[in-house]
């Protein structure tokens, strides 16, 4: 597998501009630094984000001169991350569209559905203006769809449409809607389009074939999951439905929310107390709607991340959800949660701010410390999240393990891929080894000039 990696810093009148370049894990260089940009194909491909799929193939931008003029203009080429095969620059974007498919768009404003192997299986035109998309060369969206569950929404200036993995079209105008979302569990929000503006948006669904599934009658409305939808009537009522649009359960009394986090999912039925995220919570109840018996209910508590509600006590913090309650001996606000480290930052006097890292069980990873950031970052290679501390803005920082052993320090915020490290400095760019063993390195500093 190829990585990609900055082989020059051009500056520029407000920021540099990297240029990158491709090489693989051996160290010898396979493409000199030319593209703007080198993205490694990949995206969630599940409404609760817990799917992460890589398609195993690059987007290379370039910036090519092009026409008699000598002007410059963005192409887009794709390529096998492992060099097995490469297109042309002949694109104006590229995007993923599940484990399987990219989608792209010629000059000419042609939309090309594309196999994972770059092969194409059938075009599309996308005339210019708003019969169907909104596209332009450049700064523009460049026939961008968004797809979701093998739908592709495709936004023009009055109206939208629907494009099918077959290459079939459904016109929204025709329809009746407009400003489609993406799909959940087969239906995706649309706006009446017969409203008048005056009436403001009002909200029902669509299926695949673009016919309204659940009536336009809704202020807001929200993804299904599990077979249910949140939606709120005009009034201000809260409800949840399900895919025929019957209603499951119904108050007036402040709102329904969903909580996800670490493979749970629940409703809490809660009260907004001020606008720092404290909620009065009036209700919790599992998928089925079924209450849940839990100390939260009653309580005023701070809405965080991750499916958890907390609140401060004498020893520590106490956090909430469906799964119970655990007790963390930790004070300040919780910063984050990510696969069951948890970051707590507490304020200090002097302006400072200490911060600390926790696992779910209460078991202190990172004893506290004065620092300017400490957070988590994944390696979407693997999967494995890490804890790190950053010492000074942009600066110094130590990466550490789930169990808080320290592995490595490096020069700046440490970018985790496939197990490697990208260590980036003013004059250098390189991978390391978590291990610390250098695999690759280059100088910037020709790049630079004086």
């Amino acid at each position: 597998p190829l990585l990609s990696y900055v082989g020059a810093s051009l500056p520029g009148g407000w920021w540099d501009y990297d240029r990158y370049g491709l090489v693989p894990r051996q160290g010898e260089i396979v493409v000199d630094p030319v593209y703007d940009s080198v993205w490694p194909m990949g995206g969630y491909i599940d409404g609760d984000f817990d799917d992460w799929v890589d398609l195993g193939v690059f987007s290379l931008e370039q910036t090519l001169p092009v026409g008699p003029d000598g002007g410059y203009e963005m192409r887009y080429a794709l390529a096998a991350r492992d060099g097995s095969w490469v297109s042309g620059s002949d694109y104006l974007y590229v995007g993923m569209v599940d484990a399987g498919h990219i989608w792209a768009v010629e000059l000419d404003g042609t939309g090309v559905m594309l196999d994972a192997q770059g092969q194409e299986l059938w075009r599309l035109p996308l005339p210019v203006g708003d019969e169907d998309a909104v596209w332009t060369y450049q700064g523009g969206m460049a026939g961008s769809l968004w797809w979701s569950e093998g739908v592709g929404i495709c936004y023009r200036q009055a109206g939208q449409s629907l494009i099918h993995m077959d290459g079939t079209m459904v016109h929204g105008g025709e329809k009746g809607w407009r400003d489609p979302q993406g799909f959940s569990e087969g239906l995706a929000p649309a706006v009446d389009n017969f409203r008048t503006p005056e009436q403001g948006d009002i909200w029902g669904y669509v299926d695949r074939n673009g016919e309204w599934a659940v009536s336009p009658i809704y202020r807001r409305v929200q993804d299904f999951h599990d077979g249910k939808a949140i939606v709120e009537l005009p009034d201000g009522t809260m409800r949840v439905i399900d895919t025929a649009g019957n209603m499951l359960w119904e108050s007036d009394q402040g709102r329904m929310a969903l909580y996800q986090g670490d493979g749970f999912s629940y409703y809490c039925h809660l009260e907004d107390v001020d606008e720092r995220y404290f909620v009065q919570v009036l209700g919790l109840y599992d998928l089925d709607l079924k209450p849940i018996q839990s100390e939260a209910v009653g309580k005023t508590l701070y809405a965080g991340t991750s499916g958890w509600l907390y609140e401060e006590t004498e020893t520590g913090t106490r956090l909430y959800s469906s799964q119970g309650v655990r007790d963390i001996p930790a004070k300040g606000s919780l910063n984050y949660i990510l696969d069951g480290l948890l970051i707590f930052r507490q304020d200090q006097p002097d302006g400072t701010a200490l911060w600390s890292a926790y696992d779910m069980e209460g078991r202190e990873l990172l004893a506290p410390v004065v620092c300017d950031y400490m957070g988590t970052i994944t390696d979407n290679g693997t999967g494995i999240s890490y804890l790190y501390v950053q010492w000074v803005p942009g600066g110094r920082c130590d990466l550490y393990d789930h169990t808080g052993r320290h592995l490595i320090s490096t020069a700046s915020y440490p970018d985790v891929k496939d197990g490697l490290i990208t260590a980036r400095t003013d004059l250098s760019f390189g991978y390391q080894t978590l291990e610390g063993d250098w695999i690759f390195r280059i100088s910037l500093a020709k790049s630079q000039g004086d």
